[in-house]
């Protein structure tokens, strides 16, 4: 077990918070046992313990339910995103403003939807419509998750108990 660091939380110095790879622990300072071997060890190495920072539980547990809603936010939009290529999202806003072009004037020049059209023998109408549809529905899809996530950060926020900020889960 990797120890990251090593924070006193209160003034006499006999609570820590160890933070590793697997985790936050809370906990009395040890005397003995593994975790004081760690800890010695990690020290040893020429790490410090940083100084009487005084931790709130429950905000140290809002910034957790944070930075939770946010690597579920991203989930969901990546599972969206990994169906296409990166090189591929990379032309989705010429492609969207191409095709908008195409349905104010169809005599507008759009040399990618034309390459596109072509390479894949579909017509261009047909093409800009799927185009147009598919950047709505991810407009649409993002705006969602988007809201969800800053409703949810909001609930964080406003969360007067651990049991309150422990409840609040992104559900897909």
């Amino acid at each position: 077990m990797d120890i990251s660091s090593v924070e006193y939380v209160d003034e006499n110095q006999d609570r820590v918070i160890v933070r590793t790879a697997s985790g936050v622990r809370l906990m009395p300072w040890p005397d003995e046992g593994d975790f004081a071997t760690l800890i010695n060890e990690w020290i040893n190495a020429g790490n410090t313990i940083a100084e009487a920072v005084i931790v709130d539980p429950l905000e140290d547990a809002k910034r957790a339910a944070c930075e939770r809603v946010r690597a579920s936010y991203e989930a969901e939009l990546s599972r969206i995103l990994s169906q296409y290529s990166e090189t591929e999202q990379k032309t989705w806003s010429k492609q969207e403003e191409e095709a908008r072009a195409f349905l104010a004037d169809p005599i507008a020049g759009t040399p990618l939807l034309d390459a596109i059209s072509s390479a894949r023998g579909m017509a261009k109408p047909e093409l800009v419509a799927r185009i147009v549809a598919l950047a709505d529905a991810w407009i649409l899809a993002a705006g969602a998750a988007t809201g969800k996530r800053q409703a949810l950060e909001e609930q964080i926020l406003v969360a007067t108990t651990m049991a309150e900020v422990d409840a609040i889960e992104w559900e897909c």
